[in-house]
């Protein structure tokens, strides 16, 4: 039973040595996508009468022509999101989300409503297609540049919620196949 128990142990610290080794990895390779100077960039955007549904695909490619980064960005009437995938070898290693939304404040004043601003940012780190690790980070304010100083100082925290990872990775998939400003909007009006 010690046996049993010793291999365990070992089992689960090496498994936690090869996650630790990965996301240092991934963070090696994260900063030398977004210190590259010679990156091709091509958009795809949804025409202007596609309100409230308004989105960007930017695509980043290397010297060689393969992706290395692809974001994605929409907004609707009380906010928006911006999610960046990281590409090698044609897998995604690394989603980072930012996400802002408004709602008006219930405890105001309704003759003179006042808002409430939240803001949101996720980190999914990838290997083979599998979330290792996700973090998350949340501030709200009735001023945005106050929850944005909050988010700021904040640490971020282990998330549990993989099925936001599974949901990032099928969808930054998904958008590598749209290709024109038509399929965007009719993938964005769904």
């Amino acid at each position: 039973m010690k046996k049993l128990i010793i291999l365990l142990l070992a089992s689960s610290s090496l498994s936690f040595a090869d996650t630790k080794e990965e996301i240092a990895q991934i963070r090696k390779q994260y900063n030398k996508i977004e210190s590259a100077k010679d990156l091709e960039i091509t958009k795809i955007l949804t025409k202007e009468d596609a309100a409230p549904n308004l989105g960007i695909i930017t695509r980043f490619t290397n010297s060689a022509g393969i992706l290395v980064k692809q974001t994605i960005e929409w907004g609707g009437d009380h906010g928006g999101v911006s999610r960046t995938a990281y590409f090698l070898n044609g897998e995604i290693f690394f989603i980072y989300s930012s996400m802002s939304s408004w709602q008006f404040d219930p405890s105001s004043d309704p003759d003179s409503p006042s808002t409430i601003e939240t803001l949101r940012e996720e980190r999914h780190y990838f290997s083979n297609d599998t979330c290792i690790r996700a973090l998350e980070k949340e501030a709200s304010s009735k001023d945005y540049k106050e929850a944005l100083k909050q988010l700021k100082a904040q640490s971020n925290k282990e998330m549990n919620d993989m099925e936001s990872a599974e949901a990032h990775l099928k969808e930054a998939y998904t958008m590598l196949k749209i290709q024109d400003h038509k399929e965007l909007e009719e993938y964005m009006a769904l």
